[in-house]
C-alpha cells in the first residue's frame, strides 16, 4: 500500500533487471547506496533470481520479484511498489553519478510543483561503432549537454512524481513507455538540467544490435495494438524509423558529428530497417517472445 503522506522530496529509486546476467547491477546498487537519503527507498524489480543479486541484500535494499515478467511488466509495477514522493526509474545497464542525484534533489527542491524530469543521456562507456548507433537511435535528441529543453524522446528512464501514476494499481504492459511518460511530457509540468544525466552502457556487436532493435520494435508494435493504436499508424511509424528518422537524428547531432564513427548514418538506417521489420511482424503475427527476450545481453 502506498504511503499516504511520503516525506517531501523523498525518492523511490527503482532498478529493473531482467533474465540476463546482470553485469552492472552491483556497481549501480553500490552507487545508490552511497547517495540515497534517509527518507528514500531503493527497490530492485526482477523477474528471476540471480546469483549476483542473491548475495547482495543489504538492509536498505527492497527486492520485488515478479516471476517470468517482461521488462514492460516490471516497469508497470512501479505505482504499486513505490512509496515515496518521487520515482527515479533506472535500468541496470545505465550508470548515474552522485552529482546527478544531487542535481535531481536540487531541482525538486527549487521547483516543487514539477511532474516529470527527463534524463539527459550520455555515451561515456560504450563507444564502439554499433554502440554509438544504438545509443543515437534512442538518445540522439537528448544527448547532453543540450542548449535548450529537450523534445520528447522515448526514453524509459525518467523522474516522475508518484501521485501522477494513479491510485497504486500496476500499469498495463507498455503503459509506462507509451502512455504515462509521453502523456506527462505533454500535459505535466517538466524541467530539465544538463547535470541530470545517465550513462547508457550497451556494448553491442552488429548482430546483438540488430537483435535488440528487432525485439524492441516487435514487442512495441504488439503493445501499441493492445493499447488501441491502429495497424496503419504503427506501419507508418515503422517506415518513419527506417527512412526519415535517421536523417533527423543526424541533423540533431550535426555539431558533434566529428566525434562519431564513420558510417554512423548508414548504421542508423540499418537499425531503422530492422525496426520496421519488427513492427511489420509485430502487427501481423503479434509479439511472440520478443518482450521476454528483449534484454538478453
Amino acid at each position: 500500500m502506498t504511503t499516504v503522506n511520503p516525506p517531501a522530496g523523498s525518492i523511490s529509486f527503482v532498478v529493473t533487471v531482467r533474465l540476463y546476467s546482470s553485469n552492472y547491477v552491483d556497481r549501480l546498487l553500490k552507487t545508490l547506496e552511497s547517495i540515497k537519503g534517509p527518507d528514500d527507498e531503493v527497490i530492485l524489480l526482477i523477474s528471476e533470481d540471480h546469483p549476483e543479486i542473491a548475495t547482495f541484500r543489504p538492509d536498505w535494499l527492497r527486492v520485488a520479484k515478479f516471476p517470468g515478467a517482461s521488462i514492460f511488466r516490471l516497469r508497470g509495477q512501479i505505482p504499486a511498489v513505490c512509496q515515496r514522493e518521487w520515482v527515479v526509474l533506472l535500468e541496470d545497464h545505465v550508470m548515474i553519478e552522485p552529482s546527478a542525484i544531487e542535481a535531481i534533489r536540487t531541482l525538486i527542491r527549487e521547483q516543487p510543483d514539477l511532474d516529470i524530469i527527463p534524463f539527459v543521456a550520455k555515451n561515456l562507456t560504450s563507444t564502439g561503432t554499433w554502440d554509438w548507433a544504438i545509443f543515437l537511435f534512442t538518445f540522439a535528441l537528448v544527448w547532453g549537454p543540450l542548449d535548450r529543453p529537450p523534445p520528447f524522446a522515448f526514453v524509459t528512464s525518467a523522474i516522475v512524481r508518484r501521485t501522477r501514476l494513479g491510485t497504486g494499481a500496476p500499469l498495463k504492459d507498455g503503459e509506462w513507455e507509451l502512455r504515462t511518460i509521453p502523456g506527462l511530457f505533454q500535459t505535466g509540468k517538466h524541467a530539465f538540467s544538463n547535470a541530470i544525466f545517465i550513462d547508457h552502457i550497451k556494448p553491442k556487436t552488429l548482430f546483438e544490435a540488430l537483435v535488440n532493435i528487432y525485439y524492441n520494435s516487435r514487442s512495441g508494435a504488439w503493445l501499441q495494438l493492445g493499447l488501441g493504436e491502429t495497424r496503419r499508424k504503427i506501419m507508418r511509424e515503422g517506415w518513419y524509423n527506417f527512412m526519415p528518422r535517421p536523417g533527423r537524428l543526424m541533423r540533431a547531432v550535426a555539431a558533434r558529428k566529428h566525434i562519431l564513427p564513420a558510417g554512423t548514418r548508414v548504421r542508423l538506417h540499418v537499425l531503422g530497417f530492422t525496426h520496421m521489420i519488427g513492427y511489420i511482424l509485430g502487427v501481423l503475427f503479434g509479439g511472440s517472445r520478443a518482450a521476454y527476450d528483449l534484454d538478453t545481453d
